[in-house]
């Protein structure tokens, strides 16, 4: 019970800091007035300059695709071995903590990085 009602704050968080991103992104852009900006113009980050991903989905689309799958993930933690939650209630940025990878490729994968 407890963790659904977490959830459910978590939610509205993510939906009002979204909304304080795109309107934020809208008047720092004078052409916003007329147009929904895509997600890509309401998180820009910078080091993407040449990276132009085309817009799928609708900005609300996305939104609720992130919140579903970080809400599922955080609900498997423990058999997915992954922790994740957002930074500053922004759906966009996740914090990730990966564990319990012992014998898996990443696990391989490290280890060789380690050995360099």
């Amino acid at each position: 019970f407890a963790w659904g009602i977490e959830i459910a704050r978590r939610k509205k968080r993510w939906k009002e800091k979204e909304e304080e991103m795109r309107k934020q992104s809208k008047e720092e852009n004078q052409e916003g007035k007329d147009r929904d900006l895509s997600l890509q113009e309401v998180y820009h980050d910078s080091s993407l300059r040449n990276s132009q991903p085309k817009q799928v989905f609708t900005s609300a689309a996305a939104f609720g695709i992130l919140v579903n799958d970080i809400v599922t993930i955080m609900m498997e933690s423990d058999a997915l071995g992954i922790q994740v939650d957002s930074v500053d209630d922004n759906i966009f940025q996740w914090n990730v903590k990966i564990s319990n990878f012992l014998g898996t490729p990443l696990d391989e994968d490290l280890r060789k990085i380690e050995k360099r």
